[in-house]
């Protein structure tokens, strides 16, 4: 086996509007030119995610974390916590459905103003509460991580990826 892999290299003549539009293009991806040419050339394509616009979700999230940490080392320092006091307080009253395709629409449906009284019942977390908003960032999110299109049709064999999740809270009748 060999130890190291075997290359071949290519010299490749550019002008100089040509070699400027190249320099263009890397510098606008944040790469070098070597980089840019050797991917552009392999992959036919180079997709790059702003990551900025999930930098405020990203910060809630490391919140949310803080907090969890400080809600268990007080249970865990005072000894009054309960698995069952858990379980009454959230699994009655939430449920999950996964949703396959058609995200724009299902967003639609769950942020309609008439269906919500005004968006006073709807709530979102880690999310947009403005339709385009929280599929942009659904869509950017899930392409970045999956490498696969959000647009993609479900797939007739039933065993297409969940793209988002629903959560309904239900109040229970006492």
């Amino acid at each position: 086996m060999r130890k190291y892999k075997q290359v071949k290299e290519k010299k490749v003549t550019y002008d100089l509007d040509e070699w400027r539009e190249v320099e263009r293009r890397a510098a606008k991806l944040k790469m070098k030119t070597g980089t840019y040419i050797k991917r552009i050339s392999a992959d036919g394509n180079i997709s790059m995610c702003d990551m900025g616009l999930i930098a405020d979700l990203i910060k809630e999230i490391k919140i949310i974390g803080c907090n969890i940490n400080q809600i268990a080392h007080k249970a865990n320092e005072l000894n009054s916590i309960h698995a069952v006091d858990i379980k009454e307080l959230f699994m009655p009253y939430f449920k999950s459905k996964p949703i396959h395709a058609a995200v724009d629409k299902t967003l639609r449906y769950i942020l309609n103003p008439d269906k919500t009284s005004e968006l006073l019942y709807a709530d979102s977390i880690n999310c947009f509460t403005d339709v385009q908003a929280a599929y942009l960032n659904m869509k950017q999110v899930y392409e970045h991580f999956s490498g696969r299109s959000f647009t993609e049709c479900k797939s007739q064999t039933g065993n297409s990826p969940i793209k988002a999740l629903r959560k309904m809270r239900y109040k229970l009748d006492t």
